[in-house]
């Protein structure tokens, strides 16, 4: 049986570790943890960028940013990309999308194979809309996204809708808020520059300052799970889940002072990586395994839902791998390395882990650290000066990737 309705359904900035079915203390997700008692949780997924643009990318192209190339504002995918969306068209599926942040808009080039693509910004080289807007925005999304179903429900469909929520400023409606946030004298707002301000150490802060903006995040977070519970109630309410293929995910997490950082962009410890992967299967195609600890990526979800429809992908389309066999019982990983950088353009900042290992290296600085995940999860103790042989071999693996921007800055 295959899927006749699929929905990518992306929250912007969520992180895996403020999420209840991963293990968080709060219940945050209670619409997202009934997904994955019903589908497949991946617990160990990661981005391929901690960042929007360049993840979003590969989440479009099933490919790392070295192959898909659009790792700054001033990048797009070619017209004649072959992205998840066209081999969506191209098999028969009635394509539509929805994306209010700029960063995965058709100014990206991420409209690619979509009949219809509503990214709210009209694909401006500008910025997304004040947050204070936001909230309408939301409903009106969801208003388009269920004209859109009602009038396609009888088609196959193909759907990416791209939620902001949870990403800051935090600031969730009213009826979220005050459930773990509790006001204080001097407590500090959620915009960028002043979270950024305590990193840079331009502000001071206490611990009772990040404790606090850490607990608007899972406010907001408990708002996005909202929205993602009005999608499936639509599908519901259509009829169309038993026949739906759901996938949930992120772009990117979210950092709260763990290695010294706020917000994304920055880091590759696992608070700016580690994204959320559940998927719901179509009745008739239940997993053997609903609780997977193989190492993912983003990259794997556009070669997954090939797989499910029966389609070859040309040679050199994805970098991704499907995760059919590891949902089917028939293999127990699929990969052994995963690889993410940040965004800081040319130089970025590399990383490749493998379940046991992390591997970190700076371009602007030449510094490389070493993290030994199953006895420090958290990364806080850097293990290189004892593990030297480790460390080069997993640098080894950058080597293409730091050709590629050695080429970029033309040296």
């Amino acid at each position: 049986m295959k899927p006749k309705h699929v929905i990518l359904c992306l929250l912007d900035a969520a992180s895996a570790r403020h999420m209840s079915c991963y293990g968080y203390h709060r219940k945050t997700t209670p619409n997202i943890d009934a997904l994955a008692e019903e589908g497949v949780i991946f617990r160990k997924c990661f981005s391929p960028a901690n960042y929007t643009i360049c993840g979003c990318g590969s989440i479009h192209t099933g490919r790392y940013a070295e192959n898909h190339g659009v790792w700054f504002l001033e990048k797009r995918l070619e017209d004649d990309d072959l992205t998840f969306a066209e081999t969506m068209r191209r098999a028969g599926y009635t394509t539509a999308g929805w994306a209010s942040n700029l960063y995965a808009s058709s100014h990206m080039g991420y409209n690619i194979g979509f009949e219809h693509f509503d990214d709210f910004t009209n694909g401006a080289h500008g910025h997304t809309p004040a947050r204070d807007d936001m909230y309408g925005q939301e409903q009106e999304y969801h208003a388009r996204f269920g004209k859109w179903l009602e009038e396609t429900s009888e088609r196959r469909t193909f759907a990416y809708i791209h939620f902001m929520p949870p990403h800051e400023e935090y600031e969730a409606p009213e009826k979220f808020r005050f459930k773990w946030a509790k006001p204080y004298p001097g407590a500090p707002n959620t915009k960028a520059q002043t979270l950024m301000n305590w990193e840079q150490g331009k502000a001071p802060y206490t611990q009772q300052d990040i404790d606090y903006v850490r607990d608007l995040y899972d406010e907001y977070f408990l708002y996005a799970d909202y929205n993602v519970g009005l999608v499936i109630e639509k599908l519901k309410e259509l009829g169309m889940w038993d026949d739906t293929l759901f996938i949930l995910l992120s772009d990117h997490g979210e950092a709260f002072m763990e290695h010294g950082f706020t917000l994304h962009n920055t880091t590759m410890y696992d608070e700016m990586i580690h994204v959320p992967l559940v998927i719901k299967l179509p009745k008739g195609m239940e997993p053997k395994r609903k609780d997977i600890d193989a190492l993912v990526e983003l990259i794997d979800i556009y070669p997954t839902v090939a797989d499910m429809l029966g389609i070859e992908l040309p040679e050199g389309t994805v970098d991704g791998k499907s995760l059919l066999p590891l949902m089917q019982g028939t293999a127990d990983k699929i990969k052994d390395y995963s690889f993410s950088r940040s965004a800081h353009s040319v130089t970025p900042i590399l990383s490749v882990r493998t379940l046991k290992h992390k591997y970190i290296y700076n371009q602007m600085t030449g510094k490389s650290e070493l993290y030994d995940l199953e006895k420090d999860p958290l990364e806080k103790t850097d293990v290189i000066l004892d593990n030297k042989k480790i460390a080069a071999n997993l640098h080894t693996l950058l080597k293409p990737a730091l050709e590629y921007y050695r080429k970029e800055r033309g040296e």
